[in-house]
């Protein structure tokens, strides 16, 4: 697992892949970012019981090769996160074993942010990618996200189509 050591004006930063001891500090980072762009937590809504729910979901991720979590620490703290999932393409003949990388849930604590932390970690993304030979990476950015990823190479594709299904679970 390669490690990265960035040293910002005042910090030091350390690129690495999460760990399933990470789960906790994950599941806080999903917390703050899942509320920052939506509305605040309800009355019923409390950050241990979400940990206690999310860990399972983080040790299945981690421990089952097709995530990856990228994540930026300072002193131990994680201040910043990027999910990568592998997903396999459908074999044709000549072309076994390919896949891409969808990366999502991406988040930087607010007091981090504009430090070259979210780039850093983006490059480091993208430079695992290579080494595990990805065929290609995509993202759904955010309207505010796009030229942070169009700065590392990213590009529309109007060749995309997505659909929101209508039902009790879904987030359209």
């Amino acid at each position: 697992m390669a490690e990265d050591w960035i040293a910002e004006a005042k910090m030091t930063i350390n690129i690495r892949q999460a760990h399933v001891a990470d789960a906790d500090q994950l599941a806080k980072l999903r917390w703050e970012h899942a509320f920052y762009y939506e509305d605040k937590p309800g009355p019923d809504e409390r950050l241990e019981d979400f940990t206690v729910a999310f860990r399972p979901f983080i040790e299945q991720i981690l421990t089952g090769g097709k995530w990856a979590i990228w994540v930026a620490e300072e002193d131990g703290i994680l201040v910043s996160q990027m999910y990568v999932q592998r997903i396999d393409k459908v074999p044709r003949p000549g072309r076994f074993g390919k896949q891409y990388g969808y990366i999502t849930n991406v988040y930087t604590l607010p007091e981090y942010r504009n430090n070259g932390i979210g780039t850093r970690l983006l490059r480091r993304v993208i430079a695992w990618a290579g080494e595990i030979e990805l065929e290609l990476l995509i993202v759904w950015p955010s309207k505010a996200s796009r030229e942070f990823y169009q700065r590392q190479g990213f590009a529309p594709n109007l060749g995309l189509f997505e659909r929101g299904i209508d039902n009790e679970f879904s987030t359209y």
